[in-house]
Order: structure tokens, then C-alpha cells, then sequence
């Protein structure tokens, strides 16, 4: 991108929603948001999100944005998320609130794709017009790679909230809560369990955090994610082709605003039916928007006489269809060992592949093109930014230094017998290298 900074994606974002319609933000969300991360404070970088500071007048995001077409995109997303909670902040503190999360998920999702339509990117001179012609590789490429992170979510979010709702509905007997996960799992997953036998003592659902951490319905994703493309069809012209999205006008946000402003003073189902006139989940956007992948798996699976469907007995993996440990002892096209790794500044003259935006040079990882090199002892990271403009160094270009001293304890009485009292100072050594 050409001179951008984290910020300049931000704000390329707010014009974009200015341009359909969206009202101007306050000032106070400029200074207060912070759009990359700063290596001078303690920061927690994920998740990114968008932050109502319940006053009705600072709104704010964080998010540690790098420059690149994942974070141009998240902008948007965090954008809309922050219009949201913008334009319901004059309802009553009980409704500034979203209709739901999985609406509010369901929004940002679709700012988050109409910012890669490639005529909005090329009006803002970020692809040449040769990339306005989509060939038909790279729409069904980019789809197969979403449907493989999100739509095979959809049947584990429905077998996680059936399972749950079985056993706090008590309609399932405790020994009988893993047999119970594993038939929903064969039933609407198609995934069988590794042994034939159930015992009591074992409850394999547990493992995923969806259920023991996660304390939200799972099927909150599901609706999320069908809404999301109902949603995209209804502000999109009829003869748009989902999967490339559309260009907004200031008309056809008129009703997206108008339900946000109503915050959480209306139900999910009444603001679906305000966005898309029906007040149902309607899954046909969602197969009209993967309707390219469709046709070509449709083609391939009957090219390759693919069955379809796990309704038949099934067979397990045999031993030599289970992927082996890669080790320096024994080499297969299996999962690299800890042993077959290294991290920046680590030793790779053995073939060890290099990890966390480094490559190897023929004896150690080193960072990649564009990057800078922050080394903290025999700690080495790959940074974004010049560390040195962040505080790691002071303004003769010399390494920070950090004194450890103890705090000094005074007493009424002298000491019984004599303390010997030892200052520690460390220095910690920062070494920069920009690539």
C-alpha cells in the first residue's frame, strides 16, 4: 500500500462509511483509539474490538493493525461495530446495547467482505484494473478457504448446543452424556469416536472450549453467520454477485442505520425483519454466495465418483494413512516435532523450519524483508515498527537500562546484627536491525 500507516486504513474505512451515509464520528475517537500496537506499554493485542465508553460521546477502538489486506478489512469491520454503538447512544443505558451479538457479528462480517469488492479497492488505488476481471480460480480458491474456517463450524456449533441443552434439560443420564455427544457429532458432523465403547468416566466433550470455557450459546456463531449474507443481499443490488459484494449507496444504508439507532430496544428477529424484510433465518443468501464452490465440487465430486454424505458403516484410518512426527531421527510427510523448528535467532543449519515471520539464511532464522529485529537478551522478535522510535532506546542510540533495586526499609531501633545490602542492576541489551 502506498505510504499508508495503520491509522491511514482506519481512516480510508471512515471516509467509506461517511461516503453511504454514516454520520461523522467525534474527534475524541481519533485520540483516543489506539490502531497499532505500541511497544512502549503493556498492551493486549487480541481480540481486536470496538469499545462504548458508556458516556455517549467517546467511542474507541484497539487493535494492533498491520499494514495488509487482512487489516484493511478488519478496519471496516471495527468501523461498523463502532457506527453501532454510535448511532444507539441515545437510547436509554438499558438498550445501548446491540439486538444481539450475533447481529452485531453478523455487521461487521459484512463490511469485513464488501471491503475487499475489487471496485472499491481499485477506487482506492490499491489493485490496478486488471484485478477488476475475478477469474473464476481465485473466487472459488478464496471460498473453498472460507467455507473450510467458517462453514464447517455450523454443524459442531449445532452438536454443541443440542448436547448442552440435552443435559441441563436433564433428558440425558450423566452415564450416558458421552455416548450422547458422540452420536450428535456422527449424526450432524459425520465424525466418529476413535474406540466403540463409551465409558462413563470419560465426557469428550469437555475438550473443546466451546463448551467448558465458553459460557454463550454456540449457535450465537450459526445465526451470525446466515444473517450475514442475508444481510449483504439485501443492501446489495438484485443482480449482484455475492461473492465479489457491491458498492454501498447512502439509499441502500438508510435501513441499516435506522436499526441501529434502535440498540437493543428490539429484538434480533425485528431488526433481521428491518434489514431484510422477513423476520427469519433464510439460508438461500448463503447458498447463493458459495453457489460458485457448489458447481465446481458438484463437478469434482461426480468426476472423482465422490460418495456423498457418512450415512453408510464407514472405515477407520489404517496405520498408514496416520500422519508420523517428523523428528531428525525420522523424516515423513507427517506434523513437524518441536525439534523440527526454530524461532528467530534460533539455529536452522539442520533444516529446521522457521517460525513467527522469519526464514532461514543457511545458519539462523532471520526476520523477513520489512520487518525489524528486536533483541532482548538471547530473545530475538520480529517487529513491524523501529523499536527505536518506541522507547527501546534513548535519543543517543544507546540500550535502555533497567535498574532492579530494593526498596529501602527504615526503622525506629538499629538492626540487631549487621545486613549486607546488594543493589542488583541488569542491563538489558537491545539490538535493532531493520532488514
Amino acid at each position: 500500500m502506498q505510504n499508508y500507516t495503520s491509522k491511514t486504513m482506519f481512516i480510508k474505512a471512515y471516509r467509506y462509511f461517511k461516503s453511504v451515509g454514516f454520520p461523522p464520528l467525534p474527534k475524541s475517537f481519533w485520540t483516543n483509539s489506539v490502531f497499532q500496537r505500541v511497544w512502549s506499554k503493556d498492551m493486549l493485542c487480541e481480540p481486536a474490538a470496538a469499545f462504548d465508553m458508556r458516556d455517549g460521546e467517546d467511542f474507541r477502538v484497539k487493535a494492533c493493525s498491520q499494514i495488509g489486506e487482512p487489516d484493511f478489512k478488519l478496519a471496516h469491520s471495527l468501523l461498523a461495530q463502532v457506527y453501532y454503538q454510535f448511532l444507539y447512544r441515545k437510547q436509554p443505558l438499558a438498550f445501548r446495547e446491540s439486538a444481539s451479538p450475533a447481529i452485531n457479528e453478523a455487521i461487521a462480517n459484512v463490511f469485513l467482505h464488501l471491503a475487499s469488492n475489487p471496485n472499491y479497492l481499485y477506487s482506492q488505488k490499491l489493485v490496478s484494473a486488471e484485478s477488476l476481471q475475478v477469474k473464476e480460480s481465485t473466487i472459488i480458491n478464496r471460498l473453498y478457504r472460507e467455507a473450510l474456517d467458517n462453514v464447517a463450524k455450523i454443524p459442531f456449533a449445532l452438536t454443541a448446543d443440542t448436547w448442552r441443552y440435552e443435559i441441563l434439560e436433564g433428558n440425558t443420564s450423566d452415564h450416558q452424556w458421552n455416548e450422547k455427544w458422540w452420536k450428535l457429532r456422527e449424526t450432524l458432523e459425520g465424525v466418529r469416536p476413535p474406540e466403540d465403547k463409551f465409558l462413563p468416566a470419560h465426557i469428550d466433550a469437555f475438550i473443546h472450549t466451546q463448551i467448558s470455557q465458553v459460557h454463550s450459546p454456540a449457535v450465537r456463531n450459526l445465526i451470525g453467520y446466515v444473517a450475514q449474507f442475508q444481510i449483504l443481499k439485501s443492501l446489495c443490488p438484485p443482480e449482484t454477485e455475492l461473492a465479489e459484494g457491491c458498492i454501498l449507496s447512502e439509499d441502500t444504508t438508510m435501513r441499516l442505520r435506522e436499526m441501529m439507532e434502535m440498540g437493543s430496544s428490539i429484538d434480533w428477529l425485528k431488526a433481521l425483519e428491518m434489514l431484510t424484510g422477513k423476520a427469519e433465518l433464510d439460508a438461500t443468501p448463503l447458498l447463493e454466495y458459495y453457489k460458485p464452490l457448489i458447481g465446481w465440487l458438484e463437478n469434482a465430486n461426480e468426476i472423482s465418483q465422490v460418495y456423498i454424505g457418512w450415512d453408510g458403516e464407514g472405515t477407520r484410518f489404517n496405520n498408514d494413512e496416520i500422519p508420523e512426527m517428523m523428528s531428525n531421527g525420522k523424516i515423513s510427510s507427517g506434523i513437524l516435532s518441536q525439534d523440527r523448528v526454530a524461532f528467530p535467532g534460533g539455529d536452522c543449519t539442520n533444516g529446521e523450519e522457521c517460525l513467527l515471520d522469519s526464514h532461514c539464511d543457511g545458519k539462523e532464522c532471520i526476520c523477513n524483508d520489512g520487518l525489524f529485529t528486536l533483541k532482548f537478551d538471547n530473545t530475538v522478535s520480529c517487529v513491524a515498527t523501529d523499536p527505536r522510535k518506541s522507547g527501546f532506546m534513548d535519543e543517543n542510540g544507546e540500550p535502555i537500562g533497567v535498574g532492579l533495586v530494593p526498596s529501602e526499609t527504615t526503622t525506629a531501633e538499629p538492626p540487631k546484627q549487621n545486613l549486607t545490602t546488594t543493589t542488583v542492576t541488569t542491563k538489558m541489551m537491545t539490538t535493532v536491525r531493520e532488514r
